[in-house]
């Protein structure tokens, strides 16, 4: 939602708050980090209304983020979160004793609240229904998960690329840690030629991955590729796990 890939028409809700602050309540601003006031804004304060997000496609769903309306000293402090894939059968995601989950939601109006499932659920349609809310049930979202895998992750902002070195400054415009994606003939080059070195990937919130995509720098200043690599992956940038194969080695 963040991206945009999500379209306004893709954000709906039961009710928009219908005063002069209409212009800032709609749905199509449910989306985080949006200033000035703006945010979806239920038109009642009750526990029926609801924010739906639809994803186009089914994707699994491992958790949802949430914030308030900024400058709106308004917020959502829990809720329950229903999935489906056709938009007319419902279900709740649950606990894992098998009851409805009511999801701890926001402590103002601006930080943001990630809360994920027991269990991943295939979803095209989401939404949140607000259960207690400080002032009027109003709120902002994003949905956690991954839409078809093997799709490319390491898209733009390319800044979430970082390296255990790089090549000096008279080579830094091709060997900057931002080159080292797909889609350019330039590429990461580490400074010191041994194996202790790394190109790593910040994802952002927790993402399932299913493989890699690797290509060497060919822009004409000096081709090379890497022939061999291990991977290790991280929820904190603290703990390290290298991956293994199916008989628990590492490649």
């Amino acid at each position: 939602m963040i991206t945009g890939e999500i379209r306004d028409w893709q954000i709906t809700a039961s009710s928009t708050f219908p005063s002069l602050d209409a212009l800032y309540c709609q749905e199509k601003y449910g989306r985080l980090y949006l200033p000035n006031g703006r945010s979806w804004c239920a038109q009642q304060k009750g526990t029926s209304e609801w924010l739906q997000v639809d994803l186009g496609v089914e994707a699994l769903v491992t958790g949802v983020m949430t914030q308030g309306r900024g400058d709106g000293k308004e917020w959502v402090t829990a809720y329950r979160v229903t999935y489906s894939q056709d938009a007319n059968k419902w279900n709740y995601v649950d606990t894992h004793l098998g009851t409805q989950r009511v999801f701890d939601g926001n402590v103002d109006s601006y930080s943001v609240k990630h809360n994920y499932f027991d269990q991943p659920v295939r979803a095209r349609f989401i939404r949140l229904h607000p259960v207690k809310f400080r002032r009027h049930p109003s709120m902002r979202m994003e949905i956690i998960g991954c839409q078809p895998c093997k799709q490319l992750l390491s898209v733009p902002p390319y800044d979430r690329l970082s390296a255990s070195s790089a090549r000096g400054r008279n080579r830094k415009r091709t060997c900057d840690p931002s080159y080292g994606h797909i889609l350019t003939n330039k590429g990461w080059c580490a400074k010191i030629i041994n194996s202790n070195q790394w190109l790593q990937l910040d994802l952002g919130p927790p993402t399932k991955v299913t493989g890699l995509v690797t290509k060497g720098r060919g822009d004409g200043k000096g081709n090379a590729w890497v022939t061999a690599y291990r991977i290790a992956y991280s929820n904190d940038e603290r703990l390290w796990t290298y991956y293994k194969d199916a008989a628990h080695q590492s490649p």
